[in-house]
């Protein structure tokens, strides 16, 4: 029997990650950049490859407050990632909750003009 998801929680959790996106506006452009850095050196994105490069780099992101309590957050945030970069950010999407509500990345709530602003 497939699993069924629910566009309920989808939407929810894309809540949760616009709002942290627009509390952490700093955190945010830099998992931006350490995605796009990320693709450019592996190819592809996913949460162990940029925890792997920021702890090669230095970045600690296992102390980071604001990166700690978005853990939980990827699948929505990587999303955003995918949506604002101006790279061709590949990730791969896999059936969930996120997907049921927004199958197009498009129809993700909008972030704010001022929260954008540097994060290409």
């Amino acid at each position: 029997m497939a699993r069924e998801f629910d566009p309920e929680k989808g939407r929810d959790f894309v809540g949760r990650a616009h709002g942290w996106i627009v509390t952490h506006p700093a955190a945010w452009r830099r998992l931006v950049r350490t995605c796009e850095r990320c693709q450019k050196t592996y190819g592809r994105v996913s949460r162990d490859l940029v925890f792997a490069l920021c702890e090669a780099e230095g970045e600690r992101v296992s102390d980071d407050p604001a990166f700690m309590k978005a853990h939980d957050l990827w699948s929505a945030l990587v999303r955003y990632v995918i949506r604002y970069s101006s790279d061709d950010i590949e990730y791969k999407a896999m059936a969930s909750n996120i997907e049921a509500a927004y199958p197009d990345l498009r129809g993700l709530p909008e972030l704010p003009d001022w929260v954008l602003e540097g994060a290409a």
